[in-house]
């Protein structure tokens, strides 16, 4: 795991009181959650799991008579919470936004004193340029510092 910290912030890193870890619903995501734990205790930062669901996606699910809310959204976050170590105690929520990086930058605007810590997915090549990166604008427009884990490392 890399923690990127910007040049102009000279806080320290006993400023920061939070852990955002960042999730999509896939294992690399979660993957995160150990390193992110470690560091939280390390600094004495509360831990918080946040997802970005589109909500047309949702939308669309709901009208295919899928449980959507109930399935994937809260379901996810709060199993990954409730699966953390008894001593661990970690809130969660999931935002609605249709652009996932967008919408984690937003989150972080409100969380000046949090890390912000996920995992990318390790695409270069075509599948970076049709996908985009999350994670590269996350690093680059977040207010916060950025942990990342390659999956590599997980």
């Amino acid at each position: 795991a890399v923690l990127v910290i910007g040049p102009h912030d000279l806080s320290g890193i006993a400023a920061y009181t939070e852990v955002v870890v960042a999730v999509d619903g896939s294992r690399q995501s979660a993957a995160v959650l150990r390193d992110a734990v470690a560091l939280a205790e390390q600094i004495d930062a509360k831990l918080q799991i946040v997802q970005v669901v589109d909500p047309e996606a949702r939308a669309r699910a709901h009208a295919a008579g899928i449980p959507y809310q109930d399935i994937v959204e809260y379901g996810h976050v709060s199993e990954l919470a409730r699966d953390l170590p008894p001593d661990v105690a970690a809130s969660w929520e999931v935002l609605h936004h249709h652009d996932v990086a967008h919408g984690i930058v937003d989150y972080l605007s409100d969380h000046r004193s949090a890390i912000v810590a996920m995992s990318t997915h390790a695409r270069s090549g075509s599948d970076l340029l049709a996908a985009g990166s999350v994670a590269n604008h996350v690093v680059h427009a977040s207010p916060c510092p950025v942990l990342l884990l390659h999956p590599a490392t997980s």
